[in-house]
């Protein structure tokens, strides 16, 4: 959602905290109407309920920025929210910012502070916001996240922006913080412009974290008919094909291209059938979240591939 379409806030500072007015929109959240998105800031609840998890978290963000101060940079996964990159899991309820005059980091009523230098070049405006860099931020998330979530960050903007592997390592080579530098180094190393989607980076951290060969990313395939299709991960020796199903390819409406999920169902049917008409292609193993979410099904249906893990 555009910053100009998110939804109304309404202060209870501008009213002063113990104003008839104050009470009425503390009133309005026990009744269910208004939503407390930040100490002393509502929303109407209607408005919250069509907001994305993410858009969610910007408006946490706007609704924090008169308590920031001028000092405080937003940050982290807050940064990565108005940057548009997509995180692994839910978005936090609570908005990250670094203070660059502090060395350690605190927390305070929905607000958690890194303490961090910043340079010029690591701050940047958005939507009259000043919040760290892309690069800065991917880093700064790569440090402290899990691999799985970095990865998914990096991968998106490895394949939609200028960022770049050898740019990213620099940029780490010059950070004076230790913790965490060899995690964001992998993680960085790791990463790649050819997972088209977030649920894809996830499948290839954990393909690579149950052992499974290396696969080959977006390996093209085609028949006497012409394109078959790119298969998101294919092991070579293995002869494997590994196609993550997610939710959108069958039911958002911009994925499918006027289609509908039940022909979509019969394209990936026919896609499948063709593919496993050539001689290189034994198997084909779709995944979809709930294997991710839960590995063990993803490691039995590797097993039962055939697919060696070590």
């Amino acid at each position: 959602m555009p910053f100009e379409n998110l939804p109304p806030l309404y202060r209870a500072s501008a009213y002063g905290r113990d104003s008839r007015e104050a009470r009425r929109l503390s009133r309005g959240a026990d009744r269910g109407d208004l939503t407390l998105v930040h100490a002393g800031v509502y929303v109407r609840t209607a408005d919250w309920s069509t907001l994305s998890d993410r858009d969610r978290h910007v408006l946490r963000v706007v609704a924090a920025r008169p308590s920031l101060g001028d000092r405080l940079i937003v940050s982290h996964e807050s940064a990565l929210a108005f940057h548009g990159v997509p995180i692994l899991g839910r978005w936090p309820e609570s908005v990250h910012v670094t203070d660059p005059e502090r060395s350690r980091g605190q927390s305070w009523h929905g607000v958690t502070k890194h303490g961090a230098p910043l340079d010029d070049d690591d701050v940047v405006m958005r939507n009259g916001l000043r919040i760290t860099s892309l690069e800065r931020t991917l880093l700064d998330c790569a440090l402290r996240g899990s691999f799985s979530s970095s990865v998914v960050s990096l991968d998106a903007e490895l394949r939609q922006s200028g960022i770049t592997v050898d740019g990213l390592l620099s940029a780490l080579e010059g950070r004076a913080i230790v913790r965490g530098r060899r995690a964001a180094e992998r993680a960085i190393r790791f990463a790649s412009p050819k997972s088209d989607s977030g649920g894809e980076s996830w499948a290839r951290c954990r393909l690579f974290e149950l052992g499974a060969p290396v696969p080959i990313l977006q390996k093209r395939f085609t028949d006497a008919d012409g394109l078959i299709g790119f298969a998101d991960f294919y092991m070579e020796q293995e002869r494997a094909v590994i196609e993550f199903d997610g939710d959108q390819k069958y039911l958002n409406a911009r994925y499918r291209k006027g289609l509908s999920a039940s022909q979509i169902v019969l394209l990936e049917r026919r896609r499948e059938r063709r593919m496993l008409a050539l001689p290189e292609v034994r198997r084909v193993v779709r995944v979809d979240w709930r294997d991710l979410v839960e590995p063990w099904r993803l490691r039995r249906m590797l097993v039962e591939a055939d697919i060696p893990l070590r």
